[in-house]
């Protein structure tokens, strides 16, 4: 359980925070003056800082003025000369308040900037100064908050204090690169060459199982796939599988795997298991033979290396929010300077970083996985999600799952762009002689085909092997299933 303020009783502890006046808050007055000072002499340098500054980041209110009128004229494809300024804030009736004529002429005449790094330098120095006043002035109310919530839970008020702060870089980080044509396009370009050149689209990170890849093209970056199953069925034996696979590539990155089921040691002879190809069953509950031993031995050498150590990070905390996860994401990144995948076991064990008693335990489902995908997207790398299945499919004769068997949890169809579906006729159709079968049931891909990967699951070494079949991997062979689901999906009311 989270821990809460406690102070013995509800009587709320005055909170201090240094006293200022106003004139001792950041700013720098000599660089406001040179920007608007420049722009109006040479209002060739108003390209240079359009969009990176708005009045509210001038400290001194006249120059705050001033730039909106600057801004007004520049949008409406007038001159901005001194002349000008001074003529339209005396219409707006405002004239008096930026200082008058006489400052005008003062600010005009003022400034020794020629160059536009110059001009550049002092716009970034007063988006610097207008930062810290707001977070001095965040910081107050973030004391309010603290001195409000002295019966809420701490983590949910640190969730609260940590969104405004990022609320905060957010919006005063003016990017036009990220918004302008010319970056998408040169992106788009690139694709079409590599696509020209290779006859195919460029690959996202391949998972080893061949039918898996030849549909999906790998796991593409920024995506949001999902593994669903009943329980028992396999998704952490198969999520391991595919850390396994990846961890194999000679340009391995950094695997997340978030744990809420199983602890790290789970998973690890799981692991150890299926790279030593020694019976887990053995490992844990018989002696070894001198041969499993160095096998064993060997996979646990390879694990610890400096090469591998860094590949798979297990954190196997309870109840974790999307929340969570990002933080232990950048604290990778900064450690390793990369992350490649993040896997999450499992959706249904996770909490909204946002807790709302009125809300169902759908809707906060939905902004889990609409927030799994917003990680994606930020870190720019594929994120793998286990979900469980509802009852639905056990009652049908096939016992195969589909894609509506989502429906109980919410929008996850809606956020993912890949939804696969493990499925084991063994244990669905209690087969008396189980032979291993297995599939992989692509129910939603938005970058490419649907249908069945044919598996074979070996329980003693908790492993799922690829058996590449074309007549099954085909897309036209699967295409009744394929729509199957299509009809699925267009005749189902839309999820919350």
């Amino acid at each position: 359980m989270s821990r809460q303020f406690d102070h013995g009783d509800s009587t709320p502890i005055p909170l201090s925070t240094p006293s200022f006046s106003r004139n001792q808050l950041p700013h720098n007055q000599l660089a406001e003056e040179e920007v608007l000072s420049s722009v109006m002499r040479e209002q060739s340098l108003w390209d240079l800082i359009a969009g990176d500054l708005k009045a509210a980041d001038f400290f001194d209110v006249r120059h705050a003025l001033i730039f909106e009128c600057i801004e007004g004229l520049a949008v409406e494809g007038r001159k901005y000369g001194l002349a000008e300024v001074g003529l339209q804030l005396q219409n707006l009736n405002k004239l008096h308040l930026a200082g008058g004529v006489e400052y005008l002429e003062q600010l005009s005449f003022s400034s020794n900037l020629n160059l536009s790094s110059s001009i550049q330098s002092s716009v970034e120095e007063i988006r610097n100064k207008s930062l810290l006043r707001k977070v001095f002035d965040e910081s107050n109310r973030i004391c309010t908050l603290i001195q409000k919530s002295l019966t809420r839970e701490t983590d949910e008020v640190l969730t609260e204090v940590e969104e405004r702060i990022t609320n905060l870089t957010q919006t005063t980080n003016y990017d036009l690169d990220r918004i302008g044509m010319d970056q998408h396009l040169r992106e788009v370009v690139e694709e079409l060459d590599y696509i020209e050149q290779h006859n195919q689209a460029r690959r996202g990170v391949q998972t080893g199982y061949i039918g898996l890849d030849a549909k999906t093209n790998g796991f593409l970056k920024s995506s949001l796939n999902i593994i669903a199953a009943r329980p028992g069925v396999g998704k952490t034996a198969m999520a391991i599988n595919l850390a396994e696979k990846l961890m194999m590539n000679e340009d391995a990155t950094p695997i997340l795997f978030f744990s809420m089921e199983q602890p790290a040691q789970e998973l690890l002879v799981r692991l150890i298991s299926s790279l030593s190809n020694v019976d887990q069953g053995k490992m844990t509950r018989q002696r070894l033979d001198e041969q499993e031993k160095r096998q064993v031995n060997s996979s646990i050498t390879l694990l610890r290396s400096e090469e591998w150590h860094q590949r798979l990070l297990i954190d196997d905390r309870s109840s974790l929010s999307v929340t969570d996860i990002r933080k232990q994401a950048r604290a990778v990144l900064r450690e390793s300077g990369k992350v490649g995948l993040i896997v999450v076991d499992y959706l249904q064990l996770m909490q909204s970083s946002v807790q709302n008693r009125e809300d169902s335990r759908t809707r906060e489902l939905a902004r889990i996985t609409a927030g799994l995908k917003g990680l994606a997207r930020d870190f720019n790398i594929p994120v793998i999600a286990l979900s469980q299945l509802n009852r639905e499919s056990e009652g049908r004769t096939d016992k195969r799952p589909r894609l509506a068997d989502l429906r109980d949890s919410g929008a996850i169809e809606q956020d993912a762009d890949v939804v696969m579906m493990l499925h084991r006729p063994d244990i669905a159709l209690a087969k008396a002689q189980p032979d291993g079968e297995a599939e992989l049931i692509i129910a939603k891909n938005r970058h490419g085909s649907l249908g069945v990967v044919p598996l074979k699951f070996t329980g003693a070494l908790t492993r799922f092997e690829s058996i590449y079949d074309p007549s099954r991997s085909s897309e036209s062979s699967d295409s009744d299933y394929a729509d199957d689901v299509e009809s699925e999906e267009i005749s189902e009311d839309p999820p919350i």
